[in-house]
């Protein structure tokens, strides 16, 4: 994200419902990553718009998105991997316990003389507060995109995040669209800072990324089918790192024949 100047969005949601993720499926039960949030608005935008505007965006590197973010008493909480809560820049923490839940289930089988089998689902209770997304667009472009990108923002919110959708699992709203400034938080896309976005350099050469002073690496999976997923290891939120590119976006294709995008392109605060 180079060149022409970025404009940095605070985008405020609120929940109607907890974000629910079956346990067989899950990616990071206490937080929905920046990589989850472009799938999920790559399906929101093929429902209104073409979808090789959406991968332009994506591979001209017009657009950043940073993971799901914490609202309390107007302050940030931003997704720390190495405390698996979320954190201020303060370095307060949210108590995980009030977030995560879990519900016990049965699935009933559909066939005669199968038994019933007991299951369990977690819940995010994302109620709890309200919650933020940044965006970053390139300003050359903003005009065309960020109408686009808050469609389709809106758009998820009606469908909703997880599993049970069907049921209202995951649904919000858009409350504000505000200045990250306000918030005394300067966001980058490249220096020195500390991430609020999954990432892996396009080398995917943990070697040639410099830590400042930590550096968490997780192993990711992304379920596309029945006992179909890829899985490969990046860098996650709350590492304090120097990044010189605009990180790794890749494509695979799942059981729809569908581009499904692998983005890793890096949002940091700065420190």
């Amino acid at each position: 994200m180079r060149g022409p100047d970025v404009l940095f969005k605070l985008i405020k949601i609120r929940f109607f419902s907890p974000i629910i993720f079956q346990r067989s499926h899950i990616e990071s039960p206490w937080r929905i990553p920046s990589d989850y949030l472009i799938r999920a608005l790559t399906y929101a935008y093929s429902k209104l718009y073409n979808i090789s505007e959406w991968f332009k965006f994506l591979e001209q590197d017009i657009l950043r998105i940073s993971s799901l973010i914490l609202i309390r008493r107007n302050s940030l909480y931003f997704p720390e991997y190495g405390v698996k809560s979320y954190v201020s820049l303060d370095g307060d923490i949210v108590d995980l316990s009030n977030l995560m839940d879990t519900v016990s289930r049965v699935r009933i089988p559909r066939v005669e003389g199968v038994e019933p089998t007991p299951f369990e689902d977690c819940q995010l209770l994302t109620p709890k507060y309200d919650w933020g997304i940044i965006i970053g667009v390139r300003e050359d472009h903003y005009e065309k995109t960020f109408h686009k990108v808050m469609a389709s923002l809106k758009l998820l919110g009606e469908l909703g995040f997880g599993a049970r959708k069907s049921r209202g699992g995951g649904r919000f709203k858009i409350i504000q669209v505000d200045n990250p400034k306000n918030y005394g938080v300067k966001i980058i896309a490249s220096g020195i800072g500390k991430l609020i976005s999954r990432y892996m350099n396009r080398e995917r050469n943990f070697r040639k990324i410099k830590a400042i002073r930590r550096m968490y690496i997780e192993k990711s999976r992304i379920y596309y089918g029945d006992n179909k997923f890829k899985e490969f290891f990046v860098i996650a939120e709350g590492s304090e790192i120097e990044v010189s590119d605009n990180g790794l976006l890749e494509y695979f294709e799942n059981d729809l024949l569908h581009n499904v995008p692998l983005y890793y392109r890096p949002l940091m605060v700065a420190i």
